[in-house]
């Protein structure tokens, strides 16, 4: 059973999560660690290809250039695709398995071809999908910095969710996980962050979604 959960990241109010809970009696608080701050784009954007890392870094970009002409649009999921379809931009890619960079690296290698490319990601991102393309292809341009706000969750719970290794980063500054708890990695980044922290996720998600943590929950919990 699971009575009590943490997220890492707060949830819309159309949340298939609070639903879920709220169906099953789960008490759940929501909580980012997380705040962030724009960056300002020095370079001039020539690549074939835009690939963004994240919903903020399509907010970010857009607030500062607009769409190159002639540019091939990509990016990391689901989440991030809806956010460039809300601005009425076309996606020619968009990674099946967010939560595993590996995957995701083969998936737009075999895609991309010799096309050159530009990462649109925050400041100090962990790059786990740009490292492993042909560093000839790639450019990096910076559009956002993440800023770890520190707090105290006196609550204890039976199962936490991180969503990214900044959420766990703050959440370990003033808190401490049971040994008992259940740990859900959003994502083989996060999930690598918890083991080199010498914490052992009890699931990691794939495609890093509220959809696919409420079908982990029901199999592994309820």
């Amino acid at each position: 059973m699971i009575d009590t959960l943490f997220i890492s990241k707060e949830l819309e109010k159309s949340s298939v999560l609070k639903a879920f809970c709220e169906e099953h009696s789960i008490t759940i608080l929501t909580h980012s660690f997380l705040s962030f701050e724009p960056v300002a784009i020095q370079q001039e954007i020539t690549s074939e290809v835009l690939f963004f890392t994240s919903k903020r870094a399509v907010t970010y970009f857009f607030k500062q250039v607009p769409l190159p002409a002639n540019t091939l649009i990509a990016c990391v999921g689901n989440a991030t695709a809806d956010s460039l379809h809300n601005l009425g931009i076309k996606v020619d890619f968009s990674a099946v398995n967010s939560g595993n960079p590996r995957e995701v690296a083969t998936e737009l290698t075999s895609w991309l071809g010799k096309k050159s490319i530009t990462f649109v990601t925050a400041k100090r991102s962990s790059n786990s999908i740009l490292d492993l393309l042909p560093v000839s292809q790639v450019e990096q341009v910076c559009v956002y910095e993440t800023i770890i706000n520190a707090i105290s969750i006196p609550t204890i719970f039976d199962t936490y969710v991180f969503t990214s290794p900044s959420n766990l980063e703050g959440f370990l500054k003033l808190n401490t996980i049971p040994e008992t708890a259940r740990l859900i990695a959003w994502g083989e980044t996060t999930a690598t962050a918890m083991c080199d922290l010498g914490l052992e996720p009890t699931s990691t998600l794939r495609t890093s979604s509220e959809k696919e943590l409420v079908q982990c929950l029901t199999i592994f919990f309820i």
